[in-house]
């Protein structure tokens, strides 16, 4: 049976207005694409609360710990299958002028929410340690005039505002309520136009 996949128009449009934005903004970005999530010894047992707590807790040490320090936005989806319980899909910009070795960083943000920000029961999974398993190519070091790149950049985030039929029926937390968000995006603001990069521009 062919099922096509739908996203949440709005959210889809805002993640591209960020894209975009940020490639004004910066000659080189530096993609990092996490998957969060618990072990699966614990997983089933895991709440969206908790999942959110713990998201609540990486995004609040964001500000102080060195590892985000040239981080620019993030945008993020919580996520449900039976298979994997509650998990998030992450996807962080960096200034990549500032910062390089993507599968390095990708590695130590991991390890932190595995030992950090879980205590000890987080499990992750980087994008960016298997470039080559994806046939469209959006993560790691991408340069402003990379056309292709930053279109396939865009094909990847997408799945971010992918409309999640997991969760319809089920509980989406403790209390039993039946609304959550699931889509998460970084506050940024635009640099001004006149004080951006300069551009080379071609006839």
């Amino acid at each position: 049976m062919n099922i096509t996949t739908q996203y949440n128009q709005h959210n889809l449009f805002n993640l591209h207005n960020r894209i975009d934005s940020l490639i004004n903004d910066y000659s080189k970005l530096l993609v990092i694409r996490i998957d969060f999530g618990i072990q699966k010894t614990m997983g089933m047992e895991v709440h969206s609360s908790f999942m959110k707590e713990a998201f609540t807790r990486l995004r609040n040490n964001m500000r102080n710990q060195p590892l985000f320090n040239h981080l620019v936005s993030y945008v993020a989806k919580l996520e449900y299958t039976p298979d994997k319980s509650w998990h998030y899909h992450v996807i962080f910009f960096f200034n990549g002028q500032l910062v390089q070795r993507d599968c390095w960083l990708s590695q130590q943000i991991g390890n932190y929410w595995n030992t950090v920000i879980t205590r000890g029961i987080g499990v992750y999974y980087s994008a960016n340690l298997h470039h080559e398993d994806y046939r469209f190519n959006g993560i790691g070091m991408i340069e402003h005039q990379d056309t292709q790149k930053i279109n396939h950049l865009k094909l990847t985030a997408q799945y971010l505002t992918k409309i999640d039929d997991n969760i319809q029926g089920i509980h989406l937390s403790n209390d039993g309520s039946r609304t959550i968000r699931t889509f998460f995006m970084s506050e940024y603001q635009p640099k001004q136009k006149n004080k951006g990069r300069p551009r080379n521009t071609v006839d």
